[in-house]
């Protein structure tokens, strides 16, 4: 998770501190709601941060990169 969070620092800085608090929030969803549940709320949660920051396609891109890669695996399939 660290890695994610730092991974977000060529983003402004409100985009930056939105989805690094997001991320920080995936260990304790992860407890209290069913794989189906967190995945649909990961992917939920993260593509409404990305809506609601109005990143440009780049930004949305690399972030989309990022999640992937740290959540991707077994998790989201």
């Amino acid at each position: 998770m660290r890695q994610l969070q730092q991974s977000f620092a060529a983003l402004p800085e409100a985009a930056r501190l939105k989805l690094i608090n997001l991320t920080g929030e995936v260990a304790v969803k992860a407890e209290g709601l069913t794989k189906k549940d967190w995945q649909n709320w990961i992917i939920g949660g993260f593509i409404s941060a990305i809506t609601s920051l109005a990143l440009n396609h780049t930004q949305t891109s690399e972030v989309l990169r990022l999640v992937k890669a740290a959540f991707g695996g077994r998790f989201l399939h």
